[in-house]
């Protein structure tokens, strides 16, 4: 699945070409992928636990070779406690290995109020860095390098320093809907993906809502400002919310043609009401 969309032409309207800087890759998930579907369910006692938060979707999907699963690739926030007793985050990579009656991974997946664990095997094969997994090389007609385009969909509460390094991601294979939820943050605020149609991709613009809370649900929903979409999309996707920390909150969702949407919420200065 693709998380936002992104325009097809650059800013000067030349038709772009993309290549995505993982493409190397795809000979190697190709040999993941007859590997997993030869050892099937048949695996035991290489299962690791790796329990975290999502940091990152990538906007893509690899098919399999063959009979072979289809691929989704997220960044995992793997917590741990160091000697000190600090908390830690380790970013990863996951491949999440799926067949056709499993499906992809849903958007309500991509939550990083929700703790997970996830029960992976360890696949040193495809560690790669973040800058390979993030980023699609643009050219123009002429071959030209053009700056290139972030695959990156960071959910809402995400940290993005955390993103902010060209470490080489350790990588591990996720098979099936193996993974639990095993708690969740009070104020759940999942991103709005709002489509944004081709002629205003290329343009910053922003979308802003305010919101009264009851029994922690966003209630009489109202625009403050939003020029160009309609309103139905984002108030709906505002009304999902769980927010237990604000009696009265403001929504605000920024698209920039780069990075695609960057939602925000704060409580309502109540002062200037």
């Amino acid at each position: 699945m693709r998380f936002g969309q992104r325009s097809a032409c650059g800013s000067s309207g030349l038709k772009v070409s993309r290549i995505p800087a993982w493409v190397g890759s795809l000979a190697m998930i190709a040999l993941l992928s007859s590997s997993l579907t030869a050892q099937g369910d048949s695996v035991h006692g290489k299962n690791t636990h790796l329990v975290g938060r999502v940091l990152a979707g990538i906007s893509s999907l690899t098919m399999g070779a063959g009979v072979g699963p289809q691929y989704q690739t997220f960044i995992f926030g793997v917590e741990s406690t160091n000697g000190q007793g600090e908390r830690t985050v380790t970013p990863v990579e996951v491949l999440y290995a799926f067949f056709k009656d499993q499906g992809p991974l849903r958007d309500s997946f991509y939550d990083h109020s929700k703790v997970y664990e996830l029960t992976v095997e360890r696949e040193s094969r495809c560690d790669q860095s973040i800058s390979k997994l993030a980023y699609e090389l643009n050219t123009d007609p002429t071959r030209k390098s053009l700056p290139p385009t972030d695959l990156l969909y960071i959910p809402y509460g995400a940290p993005r320093s955390l993103l902010e390094t060209d470490a080489v991601l350790s990588c591990y294979v996720l098979r099936g809907p193996a993974y639990r939820v095993i708690s969740e943050d009070p104020d759940r605020i999942n991103s709005c993906l709002v489509r944004v149609p081709p002629e205003l991709q290329d343009k910053p613009f922003a979308a802003v809502y305010e919101f009264a809370t009851k029994d922690r649900k966003p209630v009489n929903v109202r625009k403050l400002k939003n020029d160009f979409l309609p309103d139905k999309n984002f108030i709906s996707c505002i009304s999902q919310w769980t927010v237990a920390s604000m009696s009265k909150g403001v929504a605000t969702f920024t698209w920039n043609p780069a990075s695609g949407w960057t939602t925000t919420v704060s409580p309502q200065n109540l002062e200037s009401k």
